[in-house]
């Protein structure tokens, strides 16, 4: 079982690119940037719910304000 391939944000990285069922992929901004919610850094599992689907999306990444 196989999730879709995710695209790493704008000014952002995945800690992989697997997408084999059970996979757990962190989503982490940049330095200067966070997540619209105010996080850092999320994490991804690939499930197996009728079909494999991720238990997220990958959020954008915003500069942080001074």
């Amino acid at each position: 079982m196989y999730c879709a391939t995710l695209t790493p944000p704008d000014n952002g990285e995945l800690s992989t690119s697997d997408v084999v069922y059970n996979t757990v992929v962190t989503v982490t901004c940049d330095t200067g940037f966070k997540m619209s919610d105010s996080q850092l850094h999320k994490s991804l599992i690939c499930l197996d719910d009728n079909g494999a689907v991720w238990n997220d999306t990958v959020t954008h990444c915003q500069r942080k304000k001074e």
